[in-house]
């Protein structure tokens, strides 16, 4: 099992931890991290980063995992001899406790879809409602991917091939 999918078994399992824990008001939250890529030509994992808690009801918000910020602005130093960020790795949640109604499509979202960079997703395979889950007979969980196919932007200019 490689870096990416053991991760996102890792973030799966917190995203339902959380939703489990937060049952009774039907939040929950994603988990994610940024994946960077090593001067030793190695990828690694940066620490977890928690998506602000949101409601599981008919219309709310989304739940997301906000990757922009410091951390992004201080990466993309060109003199910066760290590892460089390259992706970002998260796990969207099942929708067992959310409100009767809720209804979800699987995969990235528009968000993922207009990334900066690529990513990794791990969620269900076909549409699920409120109450199923955490783990949906004939409905899996599997791999996604999101966003361009390579990062293309750096300091904010675009890269060409």
């Amino acid at each position: 099992m490689s870096l990416f999918e053991s991760d996102v078994i890792v973030l799966w399992d917190s995203t339902v931890a959380y939703a489990q824990a937060n049952a009774s008001t039907h939040s929950v939250r994603e988990y994610g991290r940024l994946i960077y890529f090593n001067s030793d030509g190695n990828y690694s994992l940066g620490e977890i980063i928690l998506g602000d808690p949101v409601q599981l009801v008919a219309g709310g918000d989304p739940a997301g995992v906000n990757f922009v910020g410091g951390v992004l602005n201080e990466a993309d130093n060109p003199l910066r001899n760290d590892p460089i960020i390259v992706g970002s790795i998260h796990s969207h949640y099942p929708p067992t406790w959310a409100v009767s109604g809720y209804y979800c499509d699987p995969g990235p979202s528009d968000p993922d879809n207009n990334s900066v960079w690529p990513g990794i997703l791990y969620d269900y395979t076909k549409s699920f409602t409120a109450g199923q889950g955490p783990v949906i007979s004939g409905n899996p969980l599997k791999i996604w991917t999101y966003g361009p196919a390579r990062r293309t932007q750096w300091c904010g200019q675009t890269i060409t091939p």
